[in-house]
Parts: C-alpha cells; sequence; structure tokens
C-alpha cells in the first residue's frame, strides 16, 4: 500500500562544500558563488568567470544537472582557439569517456584523442596524432599509470604513451589544461606510491580545472595533490545546491524488508508492472549483477520486453553500456550517464538485509556510501518517477542516543567530517604516541610509518564515515529515509512510501510470525543480538509492512482487520512471546528453524553431556514453549525488575541514558517489593503473611506518590510499556496498590479475621526461575565469550 507524502518546507539542502580555510598553507583565493541562468545552468558563469589566462588549480563545486558537462565543453572550446595549449579531459571510467567523445564529436572542427585508439600505433603515427588532434581524452588509471588491483605496473604501451606526450609537449612547448571530472570516483588512484606519476606533468601543466557534485573529504587532499602541479594556487567556484520545481520527479520509497529479493513477489511486481505503457522508458538499476541477471530472466522482464523491446544487460559479464533508446537494466549505470526522458520510470534496487549482514556488508555498487545514491538517482534528468526499492530503516533517525558511537545521530553535517576525522585520528595516534618515539628515536632497526593526518584522511577517510555513520553511508536505508524527508535530493521530492501487505492469521500468529521471520531474517542473524536487539529488529521489520489481521485465513474472501503499531496490545504480546522463544531457540544454531519438543527431548535425554548454554536454553524452552505461557504485562515488569537487580556494568558499556533511568526504576521497584512486606504485610504466628484487600488499601505517608512517579517515569520512557497499555486509564492509589500486588506475589483471595485479604503464596521475584531482559542491550558477544565459547572459536566468528 503507498502512503502519498507531503514535504514542507525544510532545511537547506547539505553538501560537501570545499572551503577557503580546507587549504591553510596554500594560495587560495576567495571562494566564488556561481550564479544560475533563468533555467538554473552554470555554464555562462562558469565561461565568463574562470581565468583561463591564470595558472592555477580551479575547483568546481555544483550542484548535478546544472550543465557542468556542458560547461567543461564550452571552456574546451576556448582553450582550443590557442594553439599554446592542450586541453585533457580525465574522467574515472570508460562510459564517461564515451560521453564527452560522443557530445566533441559534434563540435565542428574538434578533432580528438582517444588512448583507446592508439593500441599498436608506431611512435611517428602517435606524434603525427598529437599534433593534429585538439582535445585529448584519458582516464585517471592512464593518467597516473595506475595498474589495478592485479599488477605491480601499468603495461608497457600505455606507459610510453604518457611518456610520449610529456615529451610532445616539452619539444613543441606546448602546455595542458588537465580537466579532472568526477574526482570524488577516482579517489582511489591517488596512492601515495602513484603521485610521482602526477608530478611527472608539473613542468608542462598551466592549468587544473577539477569538477564534481559531490566531493568528499578525500577529494580534499587529492586537490592538494593537484595543485602541486600549479605552484599550490587554488581558486574555488560553488554552487548552492537548489531544487528546480519545475522539473523535480516523484521519489517512491519501496519498502522491501526481506532477507532476499524475490523477483516473482506479488507486490514487487505489481509495483514495476503500474509502470509499463504508462512510463515512456523503463530503467533498472540493480546493486548487484547476479540480481540483474535474476531480473532479466523473471517473468516481470518478459512483460517490459514486449512494450519496450529486449532488454539491455548491463554489467561487467555482458560488457553492454547503456543505451538511452532501450530498456536497460544493470549496475554500471549509476554514474556517467543521463536519462533524458520524461516521464520515464526509473527502478533502483539497494542492497537486501542478506548483503547488509554480510561481513563486511555487500554494498555492491553503492560501495562509496551516500555519494553513490545520489549520484544515481541523480541518472534521471527530466521530470519522471524513480522507485527506491529497498529495507525498512533499522533507527530512528532523529534519536542522537548513539551508545557511544556514531552510527546512529543524525545531527552532524557533512561539512563536520573534518572535525570527526581529525579527533578519530588523534586518538588512534595517542594510542601510539610513545611506540612512535621510540621508533623516531632510533629504537628500531626497521621503521614503520605511522600516517600523517592527511595522508590517513584520504586512505581511511571514506571508510571512517562510512563504517561508524548511518548519515555517511553505513547504513544506506536510514541515510536514504532521512534524505527522503528531510527533502535532500536535489533531482526529486519524497512522493510516497510503499509497504507491502503482510496477512496474520488471527487463529494461528504465531505460526504466522514464524513463517514471516523465515522469508526476513538470516538464520544465524539474531544468535549474537541481545533480547532486546531482537525484539526492535523483528518487530521493526514486521510493522515495514502493513499488516492485517485475517478472521479464517481459508476463506475465499476473508476479513482483514488492519493492525497498527501500538494499537493492539494481543499483537505485541505475541511479538514478545516470539522473542522469548526465538531467544531460547537461538544457541541452536544448526537448526535454527526447525527446532522443536523433538529436539528438546532427544536433548533431554543427554541433558549432563551438553554445553551451559545449551542448557540453560532448553530449561527455557520449556517454558516458553508450555501452551500457558504468556509474556504478559506483569510477567514484563516482573522480568524487568530481575533483570534491573542482576544488571552487570561490564556487559553494557555502551549504555544509553534512557536505560540508566529504567535501570533505577525497576530497582526502585524492586525495593518497593521490601517495603510491601515490611510495611504493608500483615504477618501471624504460623508464618503466613497477608496484604489487604484492594478496597481497605491505604498507602503510608508519601509512599503512594513515590510510586506513582516511577511508575509515570516508565511508562514515558518505556517503550514496551507503551506497547502494553500500561496503566492506560490513570495511577489511582487503588490501581497502582492491585497491579504491584500482582507484579510481586501470587495471592489468593481469602478472610482473615472477618476481612477480606490475599495470601501471599509466593514471592513471585524471589522464586522466578526464567526471566528475560527486555529494556537494556547487553554485549551479547561478551556473554558468549564469559560462559559459552572457547577463546580460539569465538575469535573466528567474530572475525
Amino acid at each position: 500500500m503507498s502512503k502519498s507524502i507531503e514535504i514542507e518546507e525544510l532545511p537547506k539542502i547539505e553538501y560537501k562544500q570545499i572551503r577557503k580555510e580546507d587549504f591553510k598553507e596554500y594560495f587560495v583565493e576567495d571562494v566564488v558563488e556561481v550564479k544560475t541562468d533563468e533555467k538554473g545552468y552554470i555554464k555562462d558563469f562558469l565561461v565568463k568567470n574562470i581565468d583561463l589566462t591564470k595558472s592555477d588549480t580551479t575547483i568546481i563545486n555544483c550542484s548535478i544537472g546544472q550543465g557542468k558537462t556542458s560547461s567543461i565543453l564550452e571552456i574546451t572550446k576556448k582553450i582550443v582557439s590557442d594553439d599554446t595549449l592542450i586541453p585533457i579531459i580525465i574522467a574515472p571510467y570508460k562510459s564517461l569517456i564515451d560521453e564527452y567523445y560522443s557530445k566533441l564529436e559534434n563540435i565542428k572542427g574538434i578533432k580528438i584523442f582517444d588512448y583507446r585508439e592508439t593500441e599498436g600505433k608506431r611512435k611517428e603515427d602517435l606524434i603525427k596524432d598529437f599534433k593534429i588532434s585538439d582535445v585529448y581524452l584519458f582516464t585517471f588509471n592512464l593518467l597516473l599509470k595506475n595498474p589495478g588491483e592485479h599488477y605491480l605496473k601499468v603495461n608497457d604501451t600505455k606507459s610510453e604513451l604518457i611518456n610520449l606526450i610529456i615529451n610532445y609537449c616539452e619539444v613543441y612547448n606546448k602546455k595542458v589544461v588537465l580537466f579532472f571530472d568526477e574526482i570524488h570516483d577516482a579517489i582511489h588512484n591517488f596512492k601515495e606510491e602513484l603521485i610521482f606519476n602526477l608530478l611527472k606533468w608539473k613542468p608542462i601543466t598551466f592549468k587544473n580545472i577539477v569538477s564534481s557534485a559531490t566531493y568528499n573529504e578525500a577529494s580534499k587532499v587529492v586537490i592538494k595533490y593537484l595543485s602541486e602541479l600549479t605552484d599550490y594556487k587554488i581558486s574555488i567556484f560553488e554552487s548552492v545546491r537548489v531544487q528546480n520545481e519545475e522539473n523535480l520527479s516523484s521519489l517512491n520509497l519501496v519498502v522491501y524488508d526481506r532477507k532476499d529479493f524475490d523477483i516473482e513477489n506479488y507486490e514487487l511486481k505489481k509495483i514495476i508492472k503500474q509502470e509499463i505503457g504508462k512510463a515512456t522508458k523503463i530503467n533498472i538499476l540493480t546493486y548487484s549483477k547476479k540480481l540483474a541477471h535474476n531480473i532479466s530472466i523473471s517473468s516481470i522482464t518478459k512483460e517490459i520486453e514486449e512494450v519496450y523491446g529486449k532488454v539491455n544487460l548491463c554489467t561487467t559479464i555482458t560488457n553492454n553500456t547503456f543505451k538511452p533508446q532501450k530498456f536497460n537494466l544493470g549496475t554500471n549505470f549509476k554514474t556517467g550517464i543521463n536519462i533524458n526522458d520524461k516521464d520515464s520510470a526509473f527502478f533502483v534496487f539497494l542492497p537486501p538485509k542478506s548483503a547488509l549482514n554480510n561481513t563486511p556488508p555487500t554494498y555492491g555498487i553503492f560501495e562509496d556510501g551516500v555519494n553513490s545514491i545520489i549520484q544515481a538517482l541523480a541518472r534521471v534528468r527530466n521530470k519522471s518517477r524513480i522507485y527506491l526499492i529497498l529495507p525498512n530503516k533499522n533507527a530512528n533517525i532523529q534519536d542522537i542516543s548513539n551508545r557511544g558511537l556514531y552510527k546512529y545521530t543524525f545531527n552532524y553535517d557533512f561539512n563536520s567530517q573534518d572535525t570527526l576525522l581529525r579527533e578519530f585520528y588523534d586518538n588512534r595516534h595517542l594510542e601510539v604516541l610513545n611506540e612512535i618515539e621510540l621508533v623516531t628515536s632510533g629504537g628500531t632497526k626497521l621503521k614503520p610509518h605511522f600516517l600523517d593526518y592527511e595522508h590517513y584522511k584520504l586512505k581511511y577517510g571514506e571508510r571512517f564515515f562510512k563504517v561508524y555513520f548511518d548519515k555517511f553511508g553505513r547504513n544506506l536505508s536510514n541515510y536514504v529515509f532521512w534524505a527522503a524527508e528531510n527533502n535532500q535530493f536535489v533531482n526529486c521530492k519524497l512522493s510516497s512510501i510503499t509497504r507491502f501487505r503482510l496477512i496474520i492469521d488471527l487463529n494461528n500468529i504465531n505460526k504466522s510470525l514464524w513463517e514471516y521471520y523465515i522469508e526476513a531474517f538470516l538464520e544465524d542473524e539474531f544468535f549474537f543480538l541481545s533480547p532486546l536487539e531482537q525484539y526492535e529488529s523483528f518487530r521493526n521489520s514486521i510493522f515495514s509492512n502493513d499488516v492485517y489481521f485475517v478472521d479464517d485465513i481459508k476463506k475465499a474472501n476473508p476479513k482483514l482487520t488492519k493492525i497498527e503499531k501500538n494499537r493492539n496490545v494481543k499483537f505485541e504480546k505475541e511479538i514478545l512471546k516470539f522473542i522469548t522463544k526465538i531467544n531460547n531457540i537461538a544457541p541452536y544454531l544448526e537448526d535454527y528453524h526447525g527446532f522443536s519438543y523433538i529436539n528438546y527431548v532427544d536433548d533431554l535425554l543427554q541433558y549432563n553431556d551438553l554445553e551451559p548454554h545449551k542448557k540453560e536454553a532448553l530449561k527455557n524452552f520449556k517454558i516458553t514453549h508450555d501452551e500457558n505461557f504468556e509474556l504478559d504485562l506483569y510477567n514484563y515488569i516482573r522480568y524487568s525488575i530481575i533483570s534491573a537487580t542482576n544488571h552487570n556494568p561490564e556487559l553494557t558499556p555502551l549504555i544509553t541514558e534512557n536505560e540508566k533511568l529504567l535501570l533505577t526504576l525497576y530497582k526502585k521497584l524492586y525495593d518497593f517489593k521490601t517495603k510491601f512486606v515490611k510495611d504493608y504485610a500483615i504477618e501471624k504466628n504460623n508464618g503466613k503473611q497477608f496484604l489487604k484487600s484492594d478496597k481497605d488499601f491505604k498507602f503510608n505517608n508519601g509512599d503512594y506518590e513515590e510510586l506513582k512517579n516511577i511508575l509515570q517515569e516508565l511508562k514515558k520512557n518505556d517503550n514496551i510499556l507503551k506497547t502494553l497499555n500500561f496503566m492506560q486509564t490513570g495511577f489511582e492509589e487503588l490501581k497502582v496498590y492491585s497491579s504491584l500486588r500482582k507484579v510481586f506475589f501470587d495471592t489468593s483471595q481469602t478472610t482473615l479475621e472477618g476481612s477480606k485479604v490475599y495470601l501471599i503464596k509466593k514471592d513471585l521475584i524471589e522464586s522466578q526461575d526464567f526471566h528475560i531482559n527486555l529494556f537494556y542491550k547487553e554485549d551479547y558477544l561478551k556473554i558468549i565469550k564469559n560462559s559459552i565459547w572457547k577463546e580460539e572459536e569465538l575469535d573466528e566468528i567474530s572475525d
């Protein structure tokens, strides 16, 4: 079901600025704010204001769709008219080289030197080509002689080509203007050992023009390297990010919170089907080539092909490239191409849950995080419909309580990254400062080198942001939801959020939850999660769907009843009960979904030989799988009190402030249990204890107010209590007494000296043989390490 979204006026679009203060020891002009024309393009301003008579490194920081490529081509035309200068356009991938080649071909009188057309040519012929060519097209790999990941040196032909061009310029007194386009996608080329190849260009470089719409922090280090070629002189042209309201595409988020994509899923197919025949073109971008190939042989592709022609499968396997006139499906057009068709449909599949739970996560073509999302969505250049298929967000993006890590906070903007990374780097440096001094003082024969900050930023900076910050790419779904809901995409605006329908059999809720769990989660996904993390993950996933009760699943047209989050206590209790069962099956990793009473009985026969964690699991399994087991409001409070009194600070090093508060509150409740017996119980000579009936009970001075405050704070801060309608009708004195009596004690009504009383049969807190902690997160890896696994087994798992 799709829910339409109305976006109100929100904060300005955030983007990575290139600032004068980023280059403190360089010769930097004041930042020039780029003015757009009436259509929102920057070409006229840049052509007029970029000084081609001045040798420097010029930075163009512009928005997607503002005419960056057109500006580069227009500036190139001006340079061509000067026969002492040679413009060289350098791009990170061949598809962008193809785009430049195509557009340069249409400029009358321009002759192009494409490095890909030099194979097998003699030196004399190459020099002739140099002389007659106006514009050269290179990749970053070629310019820096990058051999890639599999080789140690670039092949001799390419190396000789670079040497020949440099020599040609020196002999014929030529200078080059180097255009570095999409610099953010070429950071990996600027390895320290390759910078020497860059410096070969210094004698013949007159000017650098660096351009991108999505700079990252590491880009600043690359800019510093490039400025070495122009005597450290830098000019910055910056364009503020704004949306063109008349050309905004609609962004439709499709929440698919299953472990893997099922291309034959009815609801997923329905979303794509609605565009067949309606859209002028359909294009599908996938995070992985495996998914692209699976879609290519699916029934939905056959239906698309009937209207739009045979699919053009674009992956590294087929080596096909994006063709504007075709139905394109694949992985290699997240950048470097434009989808210019108006009213087209563009489907983008982000990694599913299974890929994100890999170690390390498998992001596929979105490995670069946030910038790769921005670039992918920006392929659509005219008003169309964009569908982003992605897992549900797994955190409240407004929650800045971050457990001592950065990951969930969205309060940092993109221009605070340098400060964050610097703090992280300084801490790492401080940890080994004594050892660094040992090395520098001659205390070792080999001299390990601790990277300086700039080289650390270049090598590890983007990885740091992606590992620790959801907003910067750690969790793509969390970022997309934040960006969409805060209107952060330049070319599209959130229009709808579609959630799939999840049917729950009212007569067998547990079976429905099991079926969903098997569909949505990996077998071992919960093994290292605390019960609270299991609960939050499972419940969050359940309600990423539109959930319905069905009264009789066998009926042709059964009655469906919508279940809203926090509105159905029966369903919320079933989720809690389900997590309790899951938590006690987790140790049986080899048979996670099939674990049953049969396994229980088999293991019971050899109980004494089992590992301690399986013994505990078996005991708890018997309790939680009893047909009379309920996890109701009173049980939950009881378990929480026990969890609070058993709290081990060593297992909660990243406890949040809210969890600390709940610990305090539940411990106070425990203290009141003792107070109940001491101050309110009637004790007889036979040792029996009694409590007054509800109507005869009265709290002593101050106790009621203190208890009411505790319970009000619990209701306010414990999310599970909210789902169970805790104290829904208020905190009247008798209701408080009645509720706590049921939490603390097993009682039976009787009479004592003619008055109705309650006999305390059992202290339910002290006698409880089972509990589950669902209000604070514990380090389950540490728990396992302490009580279950041998050290070497744990190291293998955690690696």
